[in-house]
């Protein structure tokens, strides 16, 4: 999957101009470029633009099932270390209002009676296993942070991916 396919159209060249624009008295009439998410047929009113643009940002099938794939990938990382752990899904991607440069968030519920794990050790944990599984580039862990999470970004899609990490409603206070 080519990393944000639609960025190349979102400027358009100087041959996709859409018309003159009246400008004001005393200056040229100047060209403007056409959006890119704009068609010929589609209607003038800002809600049918606005329509338009949403249909153009949102992820394309084949993106959606890649960060499906993605987010399996990482459940099974969490599952190598935590047996009975799950990978879900939420934010933008969850709701399907995501765009197509969206990041991922995921969320690791450890699932396991722990009493030595704290939320910033998991964090740990994480990211040192998604090191070893070889995809993830920029991995960053973030283990103090609020929420304990781990970002990078995945190199076979080139989607931003943030997983939080367990909190101490799933496993031992942090200490």
């Amino acid at each position: 999957m080519a990393k944000h396919k639609r960025r190349e159209s979102r400027s358009p060249s100087p041959s996709s101009l859409d018309g003159e624009r009246d400008s004001p008295v005393g200056r040229k009439r100047r060209r403007v470029a056409a959006a890119p998410w704009r068609r010929d047929d589609d209607d003038a009113t800002l809600d049918a633009e606005a329509a338009s643009f949403a249909a153009w940002a949102r992820p394309s099938g084949d993106e959606r099932s890649a960060r499906r794939a993605l987010e399996r990938r990482v459940a099974a990382v969490a599952r190598g270390l935590w047996p009975r752990s799950t990978c879900r899904c939420y934010g933008s991607s969850a709701t399907g209002s995501d765009w197509f440069e969206s990041d991922l968030d995921l969320r690791v519920e450890v699932n396991e009676p722990m009493t030595y794990l704290s939320p910033s050790r998991a964090c740990v944990e994480l990211e040192d296993a998604l090191r070893a599984a070889g995809d993830a580039t920029g991995l960053e862990a973030r283990p103090h942070a609020r929420v304990p999470i781990v970002c990078f970004e995945d190199g076979p899609t080139g989607v931003s991916v943030d997983v939080s990490s367990p909190t101490a409603t799933t496993t031992a206070k942090d200490t």
